[in-house]
């Protein structure tokens, strides 16, 4: 009761002033964790990032969350159309946490009830999977977050040898939990494959904003993207229909087809007889048949002058 009276009054006490200051706040929430002072092994420390600002300095940020996370879990709250959720999505994960994003006020009531009760049932915690092979293992991701209820953890691996047992152990309550699991050969399926490519892509672009060699780690990611047919900031798809249309042997029908105007362009003023423009054009067509009557007038009197001396 005291902590939250203490709480209350401080918030009271704030000051809504200028942008809004993400790496004070996440370095006075994990700090005490970075010097241990959280050493209670049966409990877990939950961090919760809640913003409605535009996060900057995303670089700095994550370096900050790296250093200082230590046992630490975060999870991060978005709401509204400001917030980054490509820097709440990755600091979620790699603060082994979820995102959660409320794009309508009326929903935090509801989104926030669910975020707090999922932090109030992990169910295990410090999870380990162990693949028992020796051969070249690529997972993702490479830090299992905690199984909280109702919310399932999906892991993908790609090993060079085949895996017939699969060991998870976790911490379960007070106590050390584990399970030996049996893996059941199945046909290929390329829906798993492509899922681990996602994963594998996500991964490195975590790397490129670490600061990785941009071509290096463009060429890995073009490799995956094309091996698993996967869009990503490198690569595109273009779909090509090869169904005919029509029997190679008929020949092509010719149609002349009507085009539309732009829009605000009329077509009696496109395509008029007469330009549409500032100049005196009628004027200069009268004054032209007017000149061309009296050359003709004039022609005709000459001639009948000369029929007259002629005669």
């Amino acid at each position: 009761y005291q902590n939250k009276t203490s709480a209350k009054r401080f918030i009271r006490n704030l000051s809504a002033d200028g942008g809004t200051e993400m790496a004070a706040a996440l370095n006075l929430a994990l700090e005490s964790n970075s010097r241990g002072l959280n050493s209670d092994r049966n409990t877990i420390r939950q961090v919760v990032f809640l913003t409605d600002g535009s996060v900057g300095n995303e670089e700095g940020l994550f370096r900050l969350i790296k250093s200082k996370l230590g046992d630490s879990r975060l999870f991060t709250v978005g709401i509204g159309s400001a917030p980054n959720s490509y820097f709440m999505t990755k600091a979620a994960r790699q603060g082994r946490g979820t995102f959660t994003y409320i794009g309508d006020v009326n929903e935090v009531q509801q989104k926030m009830a669910l975020l707090f009760e999922k932090l109030d049932s992990p169910v295990l915690k410090n999870i380990h999977i162990d693949f028992n092979t020796a051969g070249a293992l690529e997972i993702w991701p490479e830090k299992q977050p905690d199984l909280y209820k109702g919310e399932p953890i999906i892991v993908v691996a790609k090993s060079t040898e085949q895996i017939s047992r699969v060991k998870v152990s976790a911490d379960l309550a007070n106590r050390k939990w584990q399970m030996d699991l049996k893996v059941t050969q199945t046909e290929s399926n390329n829906d798993i494959s492509v899922l681990w490519a996602r994963q594998k892509i996500n991964h490195l672009m975590d790397k490129l904003h670490d600061g990785e060699n941009k071509e290096t780690v463009k060429q890995q990611i073009v490799k995956v993207a094309l091996k698993h047919h996967l869009v990503s900031k490198f690569t595109s798809l273009v779909a090509v229909d090869v169904t005919p249309s029509r029997p190679l042997h008929e020949a092509m029908n010719k149609h002349m087809l009507k085009t539309n105007l732009p829009k605000g362009m009329i077509h009696k003023k496109v395509f008029g007889n007469l330009p549409q423009t500032a100049t005196a054009s009628e004027l200069n067509l009268l004054i032209g048949f007017i000149l061309l009557l009296i050359a003709i007038a004039i022609l005709g009197y000459q001639a009948l002058a000369n029929n007259n001396k002629a005669i």
